[in-house]
């Protein structure tokens, strides 16, 4: 699994090669460095080597631009989990108590549900519980799903213009050719916010004569710190929203199904 640790051991290994060891002579530890990714970040490594070599970029700068995006990625990803960890557990809750009480209910004889579903009436009003519960669980998992959806990161794109430009690609040659080798690798043109911050990059460096790698990398950050701010307010956000179907869906279901068969059976004995 990709994390820190992977991390790390690709700055190790731009570290050994900057120090004179032979790339030759660490194939076998970077390929098991390389099996130890996700699908996703193998790929992304595959990318940022093969356009290297082909632009003749430095491999360490190459290794240690990786390295970065797996870092600030491992980084994004626990702080990520941490905010939908209440949403997620609210809606397992949802799942899984309402079965748990039937059965500790039919258990210490408080009602009996089988005698309810003999009962044409209860039978029907059961059933809307369960599919009041029902409904509030797919209405949960909807607003989680929704709330981690937002716009497919297309970084990559930035990557590619810094390892051209590390291999001394002239910056107009950069702003016509990083996009189409984008596309040549993903199948499809890199988002419209993405070529923006390409463009505005590469005219802030030739207007002020910036070191254009800095600038590029400093709005590359931003970019992904956006992305991140906007997951994490839409987390905020998920907590309120689940206050419909919690409150004003499965709370009600919730006491049809436990409640209501009780106190039918409370009266009835």
């Amino acid at each position: 699994m990709s994390g820190p640790d992977s991390s790390l051991k690709l700055t190790r290994l731009a570290s050994l090669i900057e120090a004179g060891i032979p790339i030759h002579a660490l194939e076998n530890e970077f390929d098991e460095i390389r099996e130890t990714l996700m699908p996703g970040d193998r790929v992304r490594l595959d990318l940022v080597l093969r356009v290297a070599k082909e632009k003749g970029s430095p491999i360490v700068f190459a290794l240690r631009q990786i390295a970065e995006e797996l870092e600030f990625k491992a980084q994004f990803e626990a702080q990520l989990e941490l905010a939908f960890t209440a949403p997620k557990a609210s809606t397992k809750i949802i799942n899984r108590l309402p079965i748990a009480l039937i059965g500790l209910v039919q258990f210490t004889g408080l009602a009996n549900y089988f005698a309810a579903l003999a009962n044409p009436v209860m039978l029907i009003v059961i059933l809307t519980g369960c599919g009041l519960l029902v409904t509030a669980s797919r209405l949960s998992n909807r607003l989680i799903a929704k709330a981690q959806k937002i716009d497919v990161d297309d970084s990559d794109l930035l990557t590619i213009a810094r390892l051209e430009l590390a291999a001394g690609v002239h910056h107009e040659q950069v702003r016509v050719g990083a996009p189409v080798r984008f596309k040549s690798e993903h199948n499809r043109e890199p988002n419209d916010a993405v070529r923006q911050l390409l463009d505005q990059s590469l005219d802030t460096a030739q207007t002020w004569g910036a070191a254009v790698d800095l600038v590029i990398r400093a709005n590359q950050a931003a970019y992904r710190s956006a992305r991140q701010n906007l997951l994490l307010r839409n987390a905020e956000q998920l907590s309120v929203k689940l206050l419909m179907p919690l409150g004003l869906i499965a709370l009600p279901g919730f006491l049809i199904i436990t409640v209501l068969p009780i106190a039918v059976a409370m009266l009835t004995n």
